[in-house]
């Protein structure tokens, strides 16, 4: 093994101990990996990766989830490589499945991005099929559980295909805290729990940061057991095509159509 795969081999490892180091802070994942992306720079003897890009796709959306655009700016004007950088900034649903089209032709793959962005159609049509004509439940999805933070963005619109009401959210918005209180007000039917930047099982750990709130066992959704936690990085957090998959998993949490895995999605409050 060559030396160049040998360092790939260690970022990997390096990745995966970031990761273990994120979960014990209790700290979003990007955020720790980027801390150690800068402490690795400083290490003398690091080889030299050129990647010499064309073009960096970056986001102005949020800062915890991913890298931010004033990071990637700053690096690109310290690299003076001069390549074309763009963000990437779609609030709801739609115009996150506009980005298909945007980067298809930034990269000269129209033809591809055309066919990704049908099948996405495709597959939305399909979830609305599914649930059409149901009761549509009072849904309230968070993004974080301390402070309580309820979803904006293209969030409501998935909660929307997906046959549900978004009822403390705001499509295409920038959300704030919370006090609890709104989230008692608003008698969610349905309670999805999708932290930014945490995989499920982290959630899990944390539910006792909600559990324990004063009139938690009067929410409609605990007593009928519809407390979910789902894949928030994968499904919901982010602005990419797997935001589609997010839709098909409410879905199934709302409506009980289509199947699912428990690494995307799990109902964890009994009924009371």
């Amino acid at each position: 093994m060559g030396e160049f795969q040998i360092f790939i081999a260690a970022l990997l490892v390096s990745v995966a101990v970031l990761n273990a180091v994120a979960n014990w802070l209790k700290v979003p994942y990007p955020i720790v990996l980027v801390i150690g992306g800068l402490a690795l720079g400083l290490i003398p003897g690091i080889p030299e990766i050129e990647l010499d890009p064309d073009l960096i796709l970056t986001q102005e959306l949020c800062d915890v989830c991913a890298v931010s655009y004033g990071q990637v700016a700053d690096a690109v004007r310290v690299a003076d490589t001069g390549p074309r950088l763009v963000s990437l900034e779609p609030t709801t649903l739609a115009e996150v499945l506009g980005t298909l089209t945007t980067v298809g032709s930034l990269t000269g793959r129209s033809e591809r991005a055309a066919t990704a962005l049908a099948d996405a159609e495709r597959r939305l049509a399909a979830a609305a099929g599914a649930v059409a004509g149901r009761p549509r439940p009072r849904v309230v999805v968070l993004e974080w559980l301390d402070p309580v933070w309820p979803v904006g963005h293209w969030v409501p619109d998935q909660v929307a295909a997906a046959g549900g009401t978004e009822v403390l959210g705001v499509a295409g918005a920038h959300t704030d805290p919370v006090d609890w209180s709104a989230v008692v007000g608003a008698a969610p039917e349905v309670l999805v729990l999708a932290p930014c930047g945490f995989p499920p099982e982290r959630t899990l750990a944390e539910l006792p940061a909600l559990t324990a709130r004063p009139d938690w066992s009067s929410l409609p959704a605990v007593r009928s057991g519809r407390v979910w936690v789902v894949d928030g990085p994968a499904y919901f957090n982010r602005p990419g095509p797997r935001v589609v998959r997010g839709v098909e998993v409410l879905a199934h949490v709302l409506h009980g159509v289509g199947t699912i895995s428990s690494a995307e999605a799990v109902s964890v409050i009994p009924p009371l």
